[in-house]
């Protein structure tokens, strides 16, 4: 189907690297990481007046949303870049701008695929197991969080009523995330129908900061089968100023964090959504246009860069301006087929 279309209406073909794609009003920009100079603009029929709300970790498929009749309902559907496939979810009575991440099980044109939605107002985790018919179940999960923060003695000291679960990822066929304010990382269990079972397991790694850095963001990333966690650490609030990037791999057996001193066989990938409050990120492997080792991320207020950092040598690099970017503010996000990731299906 892709391939029968006129070039300005399809994604331009995938590569062993993820594209990094800013939107334009009726357009989409695709940014080429192996050559910064190069950009391909299109205008992709079924992303027209939508806006896309995550990259899927781990198969390759996008959550857009649309402006609906009445407006507090939310039209949303999902997108696969390469084949062009758009599959159309249910109806959800919620605005589009708290909807912060996106889980599916599998990939979505199987029958068993379940869509999770993690919500900020309220804190919800939304499923649905039957994406053609079916109908949306919403949980509240802060009392169960609470809860199991308490018996674990993780907040003695304060009753975390903010407290909210943070980037979540799947991991060997279980669903995790973090705790805004305890640091902790959770595991969370789906019981069917309308319940939730939540499980603490680690603390979050902190790195020794420099006087004058900070850590400005701690964000967790499933690679292989294995569960990393990010420390970035900057030098003011705004997030422009990136200084290191600390990682951390958790060993599941002895529920430690080890520090990552190279990773010459992968490169990560990072883009921050600062309009919805979120990011996305994944792995995939080292190849000729991609250098291992690395992380590549994009920054905040419209820079028109891509940023890759050396794990192993600790040097941050910058690349010239991309061209042909949208002049207003524009958060890109990550999109690559799911066969060319590091990822472990459900």
């Amino acid at each position: 189907m892709a391939a029968e279309r006129e070039e300005g209406h399809r994604p331009p073909p995938p590569e062993a690297y993820p594209w990094l794609v800013y939107s334009d009003g009726k357009d989409q920009i695709f940014c080429s990481i192996s050559n910064t100079k190069e950009t391909y603009v299109r205008t992709i029929p079924e992303l027209q007046n939508k806006t896309c709300l995550a990259s899927t970790t781990g198969h390759g498929w996008c959550l857009y949303s649309y402006s609906s009749t009445p407006p507090d309902w939310c039209l949303l559907c999902l997108w696969n870049p390469v084949t062009l496939e758009k599959i159309t979810l249910p109806p959800l009575n919620l605005k589009a701008q708290y909807i912060k991440n996106c889980i599916l099980s599998s990939s979505p044109t199987e029958p068993d695929c379940m869509v999770i939605l993690f919500v900020s107002e309220p804190p919800l985790i939304i499923y649905c197991g039957n994406i053609i018919d079916g109908e949306w179940l919403k949980s509240s999960y802060l009392e169960e969080l609470n809860q199991s923060l308490h018996k674990a003695g993780k907040n003695k000291l304060q009753n975390y009523s903010n407290e909210r679960i943070l980037d979540p990822v799947c991991c060997n066929g279980n669903l995790y995330g973090v705790t805004s304010f305890g640091n902790m990382i959770v595991q969370i269990h789906i019981i069917q129908p309308n319940s939730l079972k939540i499980s603490p397991i680690v603390n979050v790694p902190f790195a020794h900061v420099p006087q004058y850095s900070d850590v400005w963001l701690t964000l967790v990333m499933e690679s292989c089968g294995e569960l990393f966690c990010f420390n970035i650490m900057v030098t003011d609030s705004s997030g422009r100023y990136i200084t290191a990037i600390v990682i951390y791999k958790l060993d599941f057996d002895k529920l430690v964090w080890l520090k990552v001193e190279s990773a010459k066989d992968r490169a990560f990938f990072l883009s921050f959504n600062f309009d919805n409050q979120s990011y996305n990120g994944f792995s995939c492997p080292a190849a000729t246009e991609i250098e291992g080792n690395c992380v590549y991320f994009t920054l905040a207020d419209g820079h028109k860069k891509l940023y890759s950092y050396n794990i192993e040598e600790g040097n941050l690099s910058v690349s010239s301006p991309f061209p042909n970017l949208p002049t207003r503010k524009s958060s890109p996000i990550w999109v690559m087929p799911a066969d060319l990731r590091y990822h472990h299906i459900i």
